[in-house]
């Protein structure tokens, strides 16, 4: 199964395949096949695919930080950063603009349910 984002035009997509959990003792040589893209218009088209790319603990990481950005459980930018020096992922949380000087106003937003 892919994973395909829409990042302000950037489409990202990764596959992982032969993940295991990670032993604490080899932790360092359990790689997963991983095929990545990330593609925007004309001036970016960029594809690996089915490479040892990262490691099963980076997934790991890399899947629970997902989970807890998804749940608002970040207040600050979080960098995760793997071995091979091609990635590092950035999330941001979201952004409270009530705290930001640079807005006036921020409109409270009416939830309805059905």
């Amino acid at each position: 199964m892919w994973l395909k984002l829409d990042l302000d035009g950037i489409v990202f997509q990764i596959q992982i395949s032969g993940y295991q959990p990670s032993p604490t003792e080899n932790w360092d040589s359990q790689w997963c096949r991983t095929s990545l893209s990330l593609a925007s218009k004309n001036w970016l088209n960029y594809m690996i695919e089915n490479d040892e790319l990262l490691l099963t603990c980076e997934i790991q990481t890399l899947a629970e930080s997902l989970q807890k950005l998804l749940n608002d459980g970040f207040n600050e930018i979080t960098e995760i950063e793997c071995i091979e020096p091609d990635f590092k992922f950035i999330l941001h949380p979201k952004k409270d603009l009530r705290n930001d000087p640079r807005y006036i106003y921020v409109r409270e937003v009416m939830l309805m349910s059905y």
